[in-house]
């Protein structure tokens, strides 16, 4: 009895090793299907200087437009005889006039806006002998008890601001952009401040909503070529900061003027206005009459003035311009304009061979810190960091890539050396890349998570992008460290780019750094050690720096960089992903992941070896098979004596049948 149960339960076991063998089989078989499908979609990442390829964004495109955010203030109209008046003199009688420089300091203030050139309005009268600009006072940040303050903040009753908006700027050649014209009124959807504003004329015979002012920000990277020019034309105040530096300036009331700027190849600038008011012609003899506040009843010095100040402008203003720009600096552009009188509202902006909107700026730095394992090559650390530009709008930042390029040489063995470079992309992944937000606290470095499929055309994409606070602000800046390895060959230069894919207010952006490093052979700084127990992660390493690339590229290199070369990824819109993004997405990397493979090899190798060792006990007993052959025997003669007694049945029928037919047949013949 003992000995049954014994072969029962080691036929049961073998019934399960045999379930598990056929699962596991499958799931193999599964795992290489897909190994084939992905080898099938492959494709090799093309990237332009380090940035792949496949970004395409204005600043490395030529798109069709190019629309960016820009902040209104509706500004309302003062009254003649007001005493701080600044916006709306056509209707007091006044003309428009040249440009008057020097209204505004030459660099944005501590709150990133223009700082007026004059504290209070008698020091600005004694300068220009402007009453439409004597006005114009404030300090350094403005003040809200200063008048200009409400130029660029909302004042409630006197100045309203207006979020929301874009400009869009149109391909009109080969990467040049323009936005703008005659009769531009962006604000005319809003009512007016008071009832005056929306009854003002302008000179196409339609009511529109003037007096406003306006700001645009966006970034260029700077490339010192020589064809990198930005031109205005328009009224009325127009003042542009390059790098917070005031570039050019376009001040004062007057009608549609032309201004540019070029970037030069030895990054100085070359400006250009025309129109600018000769200010040696002003003094109190003929501009006294402008102070007085009845002004708005026409005194007889009015007529005099308005046409003595148009006669006196220089042609054009050129300067040459040096604030220290070099080649590869990514600097803000600030474009900020008032249009503060009637009656036309003129505004064109034309970009020409500019890189541009960058919203950010970043760098990179690298040190070789340790050898790898034994294959001869260098552990290098990568420190990287990208800081938000704009001062008003979050930054998110949404996908990343890491390309190296290593250069080297070989010694062959009769002293000749040969030169060679390898290039790819590393595959960063949660294991290989880590990020904070204050890099002096050591313990929120944390790994970044980036969604499958790991390597792509696309990029590395985060799976939760990551948000940048305002320029200035806590949170501005986000910190990464990566680690890659340098080939194992004598001596050579390992190059890095670290580029970051953005978006502000739904515009895309590009910003990217590089750095090099040279080594001969093998190094070890030291400064980098291996955890006490690699087997717990949760235990402290004992080296304070924070984070330690994982215990297996110590142990065995750097084992989620390929070999480097040209290099090919799964894209996003590979053969799987089109047909079952779920499965790209997730199940795919889950199959493909080394320790599912590893438990899948094993549950089949143990469950058949166990199978082949217990098959015999899925055969039946001597005692089962005699049963069997008994049975089978007693059937075969069942059916033998059936067989016959059916035929003797059937004989005796015929028999009988013979008999009648033939008594039939006799008495037949006698009658």
């Amino acid at each position: 009895m003992k000995k049954s149960k014994q072969k029962l339960m080691k036929r049961r076991i073998c019934l399960v090793a045999r379930a598990a063998t056929c699962a596991s089989f499958f799931v193999l078989a599964i795992i290489g299907i897909s190994s084939i499908v992905r080898a099938m979609s492959l494709e090799t990442v093309e990237n332009r200087d380090g940035v792949p390829a496949t970004w395409k964004v204005a600043s490395l495109e030529q798109p069709d437009t190019i629309t960016l955010p820009i902040t209104y203030w509706d500004q309302k109209a003062d009254a003649c005889g007001a005493e701080n008046h600044q916006f709306e003199w056509a209707t007091c009688g006044y003309w428009t006039h040249g440009v008057l420089p020097g209204i505004v300091k030459n660099h944005l203030g501590s709150d990133g806006l223009p700082i007026p050139a004059f504290s209070d309005s008698e020091e600005s009268w004694k300068v220009n002998h402007d009453a439409l600009t004597m006005n114009v006072t404030g300090h350094d940040p403005v003040l809200p008890t200063d008048n200009f303050y409400r130029w660029f903040h909302e004042v409630p009753g006197i100045s309203r601001r207006i979020d929301g908006r874009t400009v869009t700027f149109t391909r009109t050649g080969d990467n040049s952009y323009t936005y703008g014209g005659q009769n531009i009124y962006p604000i005319d959807d809003v009512p007016g401040l008071d009832e005056a504003d929306v009854k003002l004329k302008g000179v196409d015979g339609e009511y529109h909503n003037f007096n406003f002012t306006a700001h645009l920000n966006f970034a260029i990277k700077v490339r010192a070529n020589g064809e990198e020019l930005f031109e205005f034309s328009g009224d009325d105040d127009v003042w542009f900061f390059l790098n917070n530096r005031l570039v050019l300036d376009i001040g004062g009331l007057h009608g549609a003027i032309n201004g540019r700027f070029r970037i030069n190849k030895d990054g100085t600038l070359t400006t250009y206005v025309e129109k600018v008011n000769d200010l040696t012609v002003r003094d109190d003899s003929w501009t006294a009459c402008m102070r007085e506040k009845d002004y708005g009843d026409f005194p007889s010095c009015v007529g005099p003035y308005n046409t003595k100040i148009r006669e006196n402008f220089k042609n054009v203003e050129v300067k040459t311009l040096d604030i220290g720009l070099e080649p590869g600096d990514v600097v803000n552009l600030d474009f900020f304009y008032a249009e503060r009188s009637t009656d036309s509202s003129n505004t064109k902006i034309t970009v020409t061979g500019m890189d541009w909107p960058i919203s950010a700026d970043c760098n990179l730095d690298g040190k070789i810190i340790s050898t790898v394992g034994d294959n001869g090559g260098n552990l290098v650390q990568y420190d990287t960091s990208i800081t938000n530009r704009d001062p008003n709008n979050v930054l998110d930042l949404k996908r990343l890539a890491a390309y190296i390029s290593d250069s080297f040489t070989i010694k062959n063995e009769d002293g000749d050396e040969q030169s060679g470079t390898n290039s790819g992309y590393i595959p960063l992944d949660i294991k290989t890349l880590y990020y904070t937000k204050t890099p002096d606290d050591e313990s929120s470095w944390q790994m970044v998570d980036i969604s499958a499929p790991l390597n792509s055309l696309d990029g590395f994409t985060l799976s939760t992008p990551l948000r940048m606070s305002p320029n200035g602000q806590k949170g501005d800046t986000l910190y990464f460290r990566y680690f890659a390895e340098t080939s194992n060959h004598s001596a050579g230069t390992i190059a890095a780019v670290t580029s970051y894919y953005t978006e502000l207010l739904g515009v895309s952006g590009i910003t990217h750094d590089a750095t090099q490093l040279d080594y001969t052979g093998r190094q070890d700084s030291g400064d980098i050690t291996e955890p006490d127990n690699p087997e717990t992660p949760d235990e402290e390493p004992n080296n304070p720096e924070i984070p330690l690339p994982p215990s297996d590229i110590i142990d065995d290199g750097l084992v989620y960089l390929p070999p480097l070369g040209e290099i090919a990824f799964v894209p996003n819109t590979g053969i799987i992903s089109e047909a079952m993004p779920l499965f790209e997405q997730y199940f795919a990397n889950a199959i493909l992941s080394q320790s599912f493979v590893l438990i899948a090899l094993l549950i089949f190798s143990g469950s058949f070896a166990t199978f082949f060792t217990l098959r015999k006990y899925l055969k039946p007993s001597a005692s089962a098979r005699s049963l069997k052959n008994v049975h089978q025997t007693l059937k075969s003669k069942s059916d033998i004596n059936r067989i016959v007694k059916n035929a003797k049945s059937k004989k005796k029928t015929t028999k009988s049948n013979q008999r009648s037919t033939h008594l039939k047949n006799k008495r037949s013949n006698k009658n």
